[in-house]
């Protein structure tokens, strides 16, 4: 047998079993083990969310229309609006590559973009959560029949308030971290990993 003949073959012949296994439609529908892909679903998702939460304020608001409760939705609507546009850019920086750079450098650039997200969730959770804790507050206590001038004018629930939110925002900002380090974290590691792997083979 002829081992050039065969090498031949093999270039210029189409293996048609391979070909068969590669076009079946559940080769399509695995999931991929690209951390970045990974990273775009999980970012769609929270996206999908931050909506779902941005229609309950909105009905919340338009629910109840108190000043003061107005105030704090309203922000905490627009942080939620802010950071899903935000998430949708990433998403779309992500998808997009740059015809001069190498593989390593985009790999670098998508690991940074990823970064500031998790740090841009971290920071936004943590001036966001002592408003919607004053918020939900004041919107329990309409709930209770109390009148909302008198609660501001209270001094001793006005302390219960702040201890509540020294308490619970610095809770509210490290369940932040362990939920985005769950989404994201583990992909970006994944990713640090695989730039790491291609300059230490350079």
């Amino acid at each position: 047998m002829d081992i050039n003949m065969e090498w031949k073959k093999v270039e210029e012949g189409k293996d048609d079993d391979l070909s068969a296994l590669l076009t079946m439609p559940a080769i399509g529908k695995l999931p991929s083990k690209n951390p970045v892909e990974k990273i775009r679903r999980a970012v769609l998702i929270n996206s999908c969310w931050g909506l779902l939460i941005a229609g309950l304020y909105v009905y919340v608001l338009l629910r109840y229309p108190i000043w003061q409760i107005s105030v704090c939705l309203g922000f905490m609507l627009f942080s939620v609006l802010w950071v899903v546009a935000k998430a949708l850019l990433l998403r779309r920086k992500l998808s997009r590559t740059t015809a001069t750079n190498t593989l390593l450098q985009e790999m670098e650039l998508q690991y940074g973009y990823i970064r500031q997200w998790i740090n841009l969730q971290r920071w936004v959770g943590l001036g966001t959560y002592p408003v919607s804790l004053a918020g939900g507050f004041m919107l329990g206590a309409h709930f209770a029949g109390k009148s909302l001038e008198v609660i501001m004018h209270n001094t001793r629930i006005i302390l219960s308030l702040a201890t509540i939110l020294l308490v619970l925002a610095p809770v509210c900002y490290y369940l932040t971290r362990w939920m985005t380090h769950k989404a994201f974290g583990q992909h970006a590691g994944q990713l640090k990993a695989n730039i790491d792997a291609l300059k230490n083979e350079g």
